[in-house]
């Protein structure tokens, strides 16, 4: 039940999202104006003032919402444990506000690319929906072919996912089917690499997206383009 709750409630945080789409719409017009009176430079720097406005937004929602979950869902209760491990929590916070990032810069992403809300919402569905697929939960990545391992390489879903798992599960969590039973770790083929280096590989590629975005805030001022 815990797993569902990681993955499910996950995609629902990230899902949400959405809501930024708007607002980049209609920062487009103010990069290109900006881009036309004082250069590229004053392009750049609207875009880090806006990043680190959404970062402290995106950390409050984060830390309500892990907060609610970890304290009403038994996600802070280990079985060989009672106490909350405060720990263990903030390995939980840190990593929803990180992938929680990665997705608003996904969304901020594919509205830049795109030329109006109504395109940008069905392409940011489809592009969540891809990287979930591919996060080692719906389809374990012990069955995907060999020529689908990139696309669990490059979702940060799959590397926050089992960092989550890692966080969560240990060596002794087992999902037992009948009589058989295995190790939760080991089913989900989340055992390669520590949390941390997990969460720092979901950290390179939100870098990756953000600076994406700036390239294309970039172009897409230098060409005047306001749709």
């Amino acid at each position: 039940a815990h797993g569902d709750l990681l993955f499910f409630g996950t995609q629902y945080f990230c899902f949400s999202t959405i809501r930024s789409v708007s607002f980049v719409f209609e920062l487009r017009t103010v990069y290109a104006r900006e881009h036309n009176d004082a250069g590229a430079r004053y392009v750049v720097g609207t875009w880090v003032a806006n990043l680190l406005c959404e970062l402290h937004f995106l950390a409050a929602l984060s830390l309500l919402y892990t907060a609610i979950l970890w304290l009403t869902t038994g996600l802070g209760a280990y079985h060989d444990s009672p106490l909350l491990q405060p720990d263990r929590y903030g390995y939980y916070f840190l990593a929803t506000f990180l992938i929680t990032v990665a997705s608003s810069y996904t969304v901020q992403l594919c509205a830049t690319i795109m030329s109006t809300e109504q395109q940008t919402v069905p392409l940011f569905i489809v592009v969540t929906l891809f990287i979930a697929f591919f996060s080692g939960f719906p389809l374990l990545l012990s069955r995907m072919p060999a020529w689908e391992h990139w696309a669990a390489q490059v979702s940060y879903f799959r590397w926050s996912l089992q960092g989550l798992f890692q966080n969560q599960f240990n060596d002794n969590s087992v999902y037992c089917v009948g009589t058989s039973c295995y190790s939760i770790l080991s089913l989900y083929s989340f055992r390669s690499y520590s949390k941390w280096t997990c969460h720092h590989i979901v950290m390179g590629i939100t870098v990756c997206i953000g600076i994406a975005q700036l390239f294309v805030l970039l172009f897409k001022a230098r060409r005047g383009s306001t749709k």
